[in-house]
This record gives structure tokens, sequence and C-alpha cells, in this order.
């Protein structure tokens, strides 16, 4: 689930642990501009001046001021530096931070994120540039094409000043040596941490429960938001369904509504979608993510020293070999629509219906087959003593 990371420490200690690390090469000294700087130079800057070493895809800044920065991705990290095409469990994340902070002596408690990448890597039944291709904007926010290492083709929101954006690219494509499989890659940059916690979030809070959460929610919500340029049967359309639906491809349209007129022709949009489009490619894709991230966030895929068990109405993990585990995750119930059945663990806690933000008319459907008896009932009694009875 989590991927890139950019962190801050700046504890008094971590840099001289670094500096003396037989696993580390810091083989110069460099300027911020990533230069190599001259004695002469260090001598008169030596607070901006930096020595630099990298790290099964990590690379580190050790400053002569005592900070330190590292970025890079947790999930290359976990597979030695290699790839980060396969799925990212919550467990494989427990056990990265626990090498990290065993190789190069990093406490995860004063290791502070200033970006975060998450997302989910999307196995689907057809190609991901068809997605990618069909992408229209996120809110008011139109898709740049990025780069992409190795070959890979996607699309990105993500703008400096913004507090975060959206990257979705091609990961099959991008790791073809490692698998043949189409693997769409969503993802949420997050270039301010106020997104996901008014307080400052530490290395160590990747692991707490209202953090997954938040982040889980937050990729969802944005899926919701994206507007897709979905086929449909234009001889099936109106002449109004069909100029709106024109409009509605067009990204800078979307630049020239309010909020409130942006949200009515979203739904008017999907609704439009849901009765004439010939693939349907957005909801597959939201079902595909939906169970990938229930996966992911499961914790399972446990190596055979780690147990799990039910204590105190919590899932908790051991470690036979006699280590604690880093956190514990509540289970979760599964709540089911109470008209339809339908499984809808995925909404908010104490959801009693399927959202309407997701399931579009089925929702409202849902909704009022419970309401609507009580409120014909109430009419009948409230016409039945207005009249004049003898």
């Amino acid at each position: 689930m989590f991927d890139g990371v950019k962190i801050g420490i700046n504890d008094g200690v971590t840099h001289s642990w670094l500096l003396n690390n037989r696993l580390l090469d810091f083989t110069a000294t460099h300027k911020v501009t990533g230069e190599e700087i001259s004695a002469a130079e260090k001598s008169e800057n030596r607070r901006f001046s930096y020595k630099y070493a990298e790290y099964k895809g990590l690379k580190i800044k050790v400053y002569d001021s005592a900070r330190v920065e590292i970025t890079g991705s947790l999930h290359y990290f976990s597979n030695d530096g290699r790839h980060n095409y396969d799925q990212f469990y919550i467990s494989e994340v427990r056990r990265a931070l626990s090498k990290m902070a065993q190789d190069l002596c990093i406490n995860s408690e004063t290791a502070r994120l200033h970006n975060l990448e998450f997302g989910a890597n999307l196995v689907t039944p057809f190609n991901p540039n068809d997605f990618i291709n069909s992408l229209v904007v996120h809110k008011t926010h139109q898709f740049n094409f990025m780069e992409v290492s190795r070959d890979g083709y996607g699309k990105q929101t993500v703008q400096k000043g913004k507090p975060y954006g959206l990257k979705v690219y091609n990961k099959g494509m991008q790791n073809a040596d490692y698998t043949s499989d189409n693997i769409l890659r969503y993802e949420v940059k997050c270039l301010k941490m106020e997104t996901i916690s008014k307080e400052p979030v530490y290395l160590s809070d990747l692991l707490s429960p209202s953090v997954i959460e938040r982040c889980q929610a937050m990729i969802k919500e944005t899926f919701n938001d994206l507007v897709i340029m979905e086929p449909v049967n234009l001889d099936s359309l109106t002449g109004k369904q069909r100029e709106f639906y024109l409009r509605c491809i067009n990204p800078n349209y979307w630049n020239t509504l309010s909020r409130s007129k942006r949200c009515r022709d979203k739904l008017k949009y999907s609704q439009l979608l849901q009765e004439h489009s010939t693939n349907r490619i957005k909801e597959k894709t939201f079902a595909i993510l939906a169970d990938t991230l229930r996966e992911i966030t499961g914790d399972h895929k446990e190596k055979c020293n780690v147990l799990t068990g039910i204590v105190n109405g919590l899932l908790q993990r051991f470690d036979r070999l006699g280590k604690l585990s880093f956190c514990c995750i509540p289970e979760k119930p599964t709540m089911y629509c109470i008209s339809c059945g339908r499984d809808i663990s995925t909404q908010r806690k104490g959801s009693r219906f399927c959202s309407e933000k997701i399931y579009g008319k089925e929702a409202k459907r849902c909704r009022n087959a419970d309401s609507n008896p009580r409120h014909n009932h109430k009419s009948t009694i409230h016409y039945a003593t207005g009249q004049c009875l003898l």
C-alpha cells in the first residue's frame, strides 16, 4: 500500500550512525544542487552541503548541519531495491520498517514524514492503458503525462503547492522483466501531511490503524472523484444527452463550473454512464480497487514464524521467536446493506445502505425501499385523520 517516502530526521545522533555505517558508501560531499563540493566551498558553507549514499532503493543525504533526509520507495527497499510491481501488504510494511531500523539505525518514532505515496497495484482483465487514456479530470484538475522509468506509461495531477496529487500508470509495462500481468498502479502522492493528520506523522505511524484507514479512505474518495471518458452508444442518447456527454468528456468544461454545479453534473454524468456505457470501466476498476485494498490491509501473508490470534477482541500478531509485534489492528466487522444485502464493508463505519456516491441510482433504490413504506403509511394516516368523518 505504502510506497514513496520523504523522511526528515534531526535528532542529533542519527547522522553520526549513518556516516559510520559499514553498509553505506558516502563517496563524496555535494551541494544541495547535487554538484560535488570542493574543500574550499565546504569550509565556507558547511551548513548546506551534504554527503550522499544509496541503499536498496533509498537515497540518503547527511547534511553538515546534522540533518538527515531519506527519500525513496519502501516497497523497493522491501524487495532489496529490485522492483515494486507486487502487492505490498501491511505485514511486509512492518518488516520493511523493522529492517530499515536495523540496517540504518533509524528510530521510526523520530523519523518524520514530509511526503508519502500510497495506493494499490490493480491486476486488471484489460490493458491498463485503456483506463489511463480514459482519464478526463480529477475534480477540476487535468491529467498530464508523467515520466515513468523503464518504458512505462502514465498520467498524473501532481503539482507543486497542492496538498496532494494522483499518479496513474501502467506498472506491468514498467516491470515487464518481472511480470506479464496487466497491472494498473493507482496512487495518491501526499505533498502536505496535513491531509492525513493534523499532528506530525512519523515513520512508525504507517502501522497505525487510524493512518491506514485514512489512507484507504483517501484512495477511494479520490477515485470516486475521477471523471472517466467511457464509450457509449451515441445513437441511444437523446439530443440533450449527447450534447451533455460531449461536454463532460472535455476536461476544460469542469473548470467552468461552480462546486455545486460540478457535483450535480458529475452525478448526472455517472447516471448516464450507468445506463448507456458499453464497458463501465470505472465501476469495474473500483471493484478491483476495493478488493485489493481489503486484501493488502488485511495483514495476512505473514512468514511461518508469525502467528495471529484474537485477544480481547483485537486481531494481534505474535512472533513465535519471541519478538513483539509492532501493532495490533482491530478486527473490522463485515457490513451489509439492509435492503439489498450487498457487502458495504468498504464504506464509512455505521453505514446501513449502499453509498449513492459509489453505486448511484442503485443505492437510492435501497434507501427508498426502506423509507417509502414508512412514508406511505404516515401519509395514509395523515390523509385519513384529516377527513371530516361522521
